[in-house]
């Protein structure tokens, strides 16, 4: 008795293919939502830019001015 041929309608490698793409896809696609989550409804990545928002010659003028005060007194 032999094993018929079983004919497949794709490759094993094309199969692979997809299912290697999937698995990379899906938990890719899970963490860019979560963050875009993150930043758009929560508003996470907001507060962070609020901080930083001082560039160094705003921060070199408000000490000038505190060490101007500190003089005066």
């Amino acid at each position: 008795m032999t094993n018929p041929k079983i004919e497949h309608s794709m490759s094993v490698r094309n199969l692979r293919m997809r299912y290697t793409i999937m698995m990379v896809s899906i938990p890719l696609f899970a963490v860019t939502s979560f963050v875009l989550f993150k930043r758009v409804v929560k508003g996470e990545g907001k507060k962070k830019i609020e901080v930083n928002s001082k560039d160094p010659l705003t921060k070199l003028t408000e000490e000038i001015k505190q060490l101007d005060e500190k003089s005066n007194k």
